[in-house]
């Protein structure tokens, strides 16, 4: 079992052993029955300082919007748009429908929208580990992660 939003999808989709091994399923549906999915996201980015930043773009929209029919077919992200997903054949796929199922449904949380608790990652990644050890109380971090943010 694999808990992993699409990075392993595309290795399974393409390989007919495992593809006919194993199945995919959504998450389950919150307690009012409606669908609640909430994104993590990664991404490239170009930095302002670059020296070649049409050189970066290009290479940018190579990697996230795949044009030629060798790179669509070797394309194993999920992908950006539902025009990309149906020239992909991603649309009806029993692979890839349940990731762009979600990605319709997604909301963003708070770790998007507040800049600042975007920014403190770091530090709460270190909290929460002082909570796991035992050298932190939770009542108080949370409290404190609280006044941070608001």
């Amino acid at each position: 079992m694999i808990y992993d939003f699409s990075w392993h999808i595309g290795g399974v989709a393409h390989d007919p052993e495992l593809s006919e091994t194993y199945g995919i399923v959504g998450l389950p549906h919150a307690r009012n029955g409606v669908d609640i999915y909430t994104m993590y996201s990664t991404g490239y980015g170009i930095p302002a300082m670059s020296r070649q930043p049409e050189l970066a773009w290009e290479l940018l929209k190579a990697l996230a919007i795949p044009s030629s029919e060798e790179a669509k077919r070797a394309y194993w992200g999920l992908p950006i748009t539902r025009t990309l997903a149906k020239e992909l054949g991603r649309t009806d796929n029993p692979w890839w429908g349940p990731a762009l199922y979600a990605m319709e449904r997604i909301e963003k949380n708070a770790y998007l929208s507040n800049q600042v608790w975007n920014l403190s990652r770091q530090q709460i990644n270190l909290d929460i580990e002082a909570m796991m050890k035992g050298e932190a109380e939770v009542q108080e971090t949370l409290a404190r992660w609280a006044e941070i943010v608001s």
